[in-house]
């Protein structure tokens, strides 16, 4: 898995997604685990994302986030929505 995920690019998943903590975000990928990661080397790689995520469940996104990174976020989120709005017109 190596430098895959951070705490930092699950927070910024956890802020588009709209959850709070960093264990809602694992959740989330757990639940996914075929998008996330490898089957071919599941067990590795959920062996290393366990011992990333040890200790920081509890903890808010907010906290790997800087106010740069929410403006960064939302104004991708926008650009994403105007897009998809403007796509739909087209139908």
């Amino acid at each position: 898995m190596g430098e895959k995920y951070t705490l930092k690019s699950m927070a910024e998943a956890g802020y588009v997604m709209g959850l709070a903590t960093i264990g809602e975000v694992a959740n989330h990928m757990e639940s996914h685990y075929d998008a996330y990661f490898l089957i071919d080397n599941f067990a590795n790689e959920m062996e290393e994302f366990e011992k990333m995520i040890e200790g920081c469940a509890d903890d808010s996104i907010f906290k790997y986030l800087t106010e740069e990174d929410k403006a960064r976020l939302d104004d991708e989120l926008e650009k994403a929505m105007n897009e998809s709005a403007e796509g739909d017109e087209a139908l």
